[in-house]
Protein backbone atom coordinates (compact mmCIF):
# COMPACT_ATOMS: atom_id res chain seq x y z
CA UNK A 1 0.00 0.00 0.00
CA UNK A 2 1.45 3.46 -1.36
CA UNK A 3 1.18 6.81 0.74
CA UNK A 4 0.41 9.85 -0.30
CA UNK A 5 2.88 11.80 0.72
CA UNK A 6 1.53 15.04 -0.98
CA UNK A 7 -1.27 14.51 1.00
CA UNK A 8 0.11 14.09 4.16
CA UNK A 9 2.10 16.67 3.52
CA UNK A 10 -0.60 18.95 2.74
CA UNK A 11 -2.38 17.91 6.21
CA UNK A 12 0.61 18.66 8.11
CA UNK A 13 0.79 22.42 6.41
CA UNK A 14 -2.39 23.02 7.27
CA UNK A 15 -1.79 21.78 11.06
CA UNK A 16 0.62 23.99 11.26
CA UNK A 17 -0.72 26.83 9.94
CA UNK A 18 -3.35 26.34 12.64
CA UNK A 19 -1.11 26.28 15.00
CA UNK A 20 0.65 29.32 14.13
CA UNK A 21 -2.78 31.04 14.39
CA UNK A 22 -3.13 29.55 18.06
CA UNK A 23 0.00 30.87 19.41
CA UNK A 24 0.12 33.90 17.81
CA UNK A 25 -3.48 34.83 19.48
CA UNK A 26 -1.82 33.40 22.34
CA UNK A 27 1.09 36.12 22.66
CA UNK A 28 -1.86 38.56 21.88
CA UNK A 29 -3.81 37.62 25.08
CA UNK A 30 -0.69 37.54 27.17
CA UNK A 31 0.31 40.99 25.96
CA UNK A 32 -2.91 42.49 26.97
CA UNK A 33 -3.91 42.98 23.44
CA UNK A 34 -7.55 41.49 22.69
CA UNK A 35 -7.61 39.18 19.73
CA UNK A 36 -8.85 41.04 16.53
CA UNK A 37 -12.49 39.92 16.26
CA UNK A 38 -14.23 39.56 13.04
CA UNK A 39 -17.83 38.95 12.37
CA UNK A 40 -17.29 36.16 9.75
CA UNK A 41 -17.30 32.33 10.56
CA UNK A 42 -13.93 30.59 11.45
CA UNK A 43 -12.53 28.09 9.03
CA UNK A 44 -14.05 24.71 9.58
CA UNK A 45 -10.77 22.81 11.38
CA UNK A 46 -10.56 19.08 12.88
CA UNK A 47 -11.52 18.16 15.73
CA UNK A 48 -7.91 17.44 16.89
CA UNK A 49 -7.32 17.14 20.83
CA UNK A 50 -4.61 19.36 20.71
CA UNK A 51 -6.85 21.96 19.17
CA UNK A 52 -9.91 21.40 21.44
CA UNK A 53 -7.46 21.49 24.31
CA UNK A 54 -5.76 24.67 23.16
CA UNK A 55 -9.10 26.26 22.52
CA UNK A 56 -10.65 25.02 26.30
CA UNK A 57 -7.24 26.66 28.04
CA UNK A 58 -7.68 30.07 26.59
CA UNK A 59 -11.72 30.20 26.25
CA UNK A 60 -11.62 29.43 30.13
CA UNK A 61 -8.87 32.47 30.95
CA UNK A 62 -11.28 34.41 29.19
CA UNK A 63 -14.08 33.73 30.65
CA UNK A 64 -14.56 35.29 34.18
CA UNK A 65 -16.83 35.36 36.89
CA UNK A 66 -18.29 38.04 35.68
CA UNK A 67 -18.44 37.69 31.47
CA UNK A 68 -21.91 37.37 30.98
CA UNK A 69 -23.35 39.07 34.45
CA UNK A 70 -26.22 41.33 33.70
CA UNK A 71 -26.80 40.06 30.54
CA UNK A 72 -30.02 38.94 28.77
CA UNK A 73 -29.78 35.23 27.49
CA UNK A 74 -29.16 36.46 23.89
CA UNK A 75 -26.69 39.23 24.60
CA UNK A 76 -24.22 36.85 26.39
CA UNK A 77 -24.92 33.94 24.14
CA UNK A 78 -24.25 36.70 21.34
CA UNK A 79 -20.75 38.01 23.35
CA UNK A 80 -19.65 34.04 24.21
CA UNK A 81 -20.10 33.07 20.43
CA UNK A 82 -18.09 36.41 18.93
CA UNK A 83 -15.46 34.96 22.04
CA UNK A 84 -15.22 31.70 20.49
CA UNK A 85 -15.17 33.19 16.91
CA UNK A 86 -17.33 29.61 16.53
CA UNK A 87 -20.59 27.84 16.50
CA UNK A 88 -20.97 25.67 19.81
CA UNK A 89 -23.77 23.50 21.37
CA UNK A 90 -26.33 24.54 23.15
CA UNK A 91 -24.66 22.55 26.36
CA UNK A 92 -21.53 24.68 25.70
CA UNK A 93 -23.00 27.57 25.54
CA UNK A 94 -25.12 27.24 28.85
CA UNK A 95 -22.15 25.97 30.59
CA UNK A 96 -19.87 28.82 29.81
CA UNK A 97 -22.79 31.44 30.54
CA UNK A 98 -23.40 30.40 34.12
CA UNK A 99 -19.57 29.62 34.11
CA UNK A 100 -19.10 33.59 33.32
CA UNK A 101 -21.95 34.90 35.96
CA UNK A 102 -24.94 34.39 34.52
CA UNK A 103 -27.91 34.52 36.94
CA UNK A 104 -30.88 32.24 36.28
CA UNK A 105 -33.37 30.67 38.18
CA UNK A 106 -34.42 28.11 35.75
CA UNK A 107 -34.69 24.46 36.50
CA UNK A 108 -33.69 23.69 33.10
CA UNK A 109 -31.38 26.52 31.78
CA UNK A 110 -30.24 24.14 28.79
CA UNK A 111 -34.02 23.95 27.52
CA UNK A 112 -34.52 27.44 28.37
CA UNK A 113 -31.46 28.63 26.03
CA UNK A 114 -32.36 26.62 23.32
CA UNK A 115 -35.79 28.09 22.99
CA UNK A 116 -34.47 31.42 23.27
CA UNK A 117 -32.09 30.83 20.60
CA UNK A 118 -34.41 29.13 18.56
CA UNK A 119 -36.66 32.29 18.72
CA UNK A 120 -34.41 34.64 17.89
CA UNK A 121 -33.28 35.38 14.58
CA UNK A 122 -30.09 36.40 15.09
CA UNK A 123 -28.82 32.77 15.93
CA UNK A 124 -28.46 30.30 13.29
CA UNK A 125 -28.48 26.67 14.06
CA UNK A 126 -25.86 24.48 12.04
CA UNK A 127 -25.53 20.79 12.32
CA UNK A 128 -26.83 21.06 15.68
CA UNK A 129 -24.26 24.11 16.97
CA UNK A 130 -25.48 27.81 17.04
CA UNK A 131 -24.00 30.47 14.99
CA UNK A 132 -24.45 33.52 14.47
CA UNK A 133 -26.89 34.77 11.56
CA UNK A 134 -24.08 37.23 10.89
CA UNK A 135 -21.67 34.39 9.55
CA UNK A 136 -23.91 32.71 7.19
CA UNK A 137 -25.82 35.90 5.45
CA UNK A 138 -26.57 33.55 2.25
CA UNK A 139 -28.44 30.74 4.28
CA UNK A 140 -31.73 29.79 2.43
CA UNK A 141 -34.88 31.80 4.79
CA UNK A 142 -37.21 29.55 6.70
CA UNK A 143 -40.41 31.44 7.20
CA UNK A 144 -41.41 31.13 10.78
CA UNK A 145 -44.70 29.33 10.92
CA UNK A 146 -47.85 29.73 13.22
CA UNK A 147 -49.18 27.23 15.84
CA UNK A 148 -51.68 26.04 13.34
CA UNK A 149 -48.42 25.27 10.96
CA UNK A 150 -49.34 27.91 9.01
CA UNK A 151 -46.29 30.19 7.22
CA UNK A 152 -46.90 33.56 8.27
CA UNK A 153 -45.90 36.48 6.24
CA UNK A 154 -44.68 36.84 2.65
CA UNK A 155 -47.88 34.38 1.26
CA UNK A 156 -49.67 35.39 -1.70
CA UNK A 157 -51.75 38.39 -2.26
CA UNK A 158 -55.67 37.95 -3.31
CA UNK A 159 -56.53 39.27 -6.23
Amino acid sequence: MAVDYEAVLADLQDKRAKLDAAIAAIEQYILGRPAPTTSTPPPETGSGEVEEALAASVLEKAIQDDTFFSLSATEAARKYLMMTKRPAATGDMADALRHGGYLTTAKNFYSNLYTTLKRSNDFVNVKGKWGLAEWYPNRPKNPRKDRDGETSGGGEADD
